[in-house]
């Protein structure tokens, strides 16, 4: 994501002003001028952004394990995700080989943003949880800093929910074609393998649908924090 203005310290503000490029203009962040030029002069690279959204067993992290996730970059639609498998269910691996995936999906990401993923909420939280139990190397403090667009909702906008739906659907972004349905995820502790692989398609295209517009909805609502905030994961 490209650096706002918002975001520049005194100093970074007076030098981006001072500079001026091959095509004279100076680097601030503003319209007509280069920001890009100053950038790559002095190496500055823009943050990496990578949403993040999963699917689980449960809502608590001893009784559900992950379903699947996808990570979304801020610059393109190549995502990265993972199913857990029906044989991996069957072999008791559950979601390990799941996590340990994950684990290596976000690396090159700067900031991971969530939708009610972050401290004290659901996401981040579970899958720590879970990569914990399997003794895998979850990223640590300060690894990451981290996004939520629940948080942003509640502190800055008045809406009546700060649900995904409910967002997307009143600033008109495309949200939950594939809405939760509890036969659907009831069909993963039937047994039948034909059964649980139609259950796990049809979550993870809900997932897939909801990293989109988590995607979408920040870059609504980002601008209006403070972007200097860096909360870690």
């Amino acid at each position: 994501m490209p650096i706002r203005l918002s975001q520049l310290t005194a100093k970074e503000y007076k030098d981006r002003l001072k500079y001026r490029c091959i095509h004279r203009h100076n680097g601030l962040p503003i319209e007509n001028q280069h920001p890009k030029c100053y950038d790559e002069a002095f190496g500055v690279k823009p943050e990496r952004i990578g949403f993040v959204d999963i699917e689980t067993g449960d809502l608590k992290a001893q009784w559900g394990i992950v379903y699947c996730y996808y990570v979304l970059p801020s610059d393109s639609d190549e995502y990265k995700h993972r199913v857990v498998t029906i044989k991996e269910l069957k072999d008791e691996v559950y979601d390990k080989a799941v996590l340990k995936d994950f684990i290596e999906d976000i690396k090159g990401f700067d900031r991971l943003v969530l939708q009610y993923g972050t401290d004290r909420k659901f996401d981040l939280p579970f899958l720590r949880s879970r990569a914990v139990k399997w003794r895998l190397p979850f990223p640590e403090y300060k690894t990451f800093v981290t996004g939520d667009t629940w948080t942003i909702l509640r502190n800055k906008f008045c809406l009546k929910g700060n649900g995904l739906w409910s967002a997307c659907n009143f600033f008109g972004i495309p949200a939950k074609g594939h809405r939760i349905n509890q036969d659907i995820w009831l069909g993963m502790i039937t047994g039948n393998p034909k059964i649980m692989q139609k259950s796990l398609d049809y979550i993870s295209v809900h997932c897939k649908e909801d990293v989109f517009s988590t995607r979408g909805l920040w870059n609504l609502i980002y601008p209006y924090v403070n972007s200097r905030a860096k909360t870690s994961i």
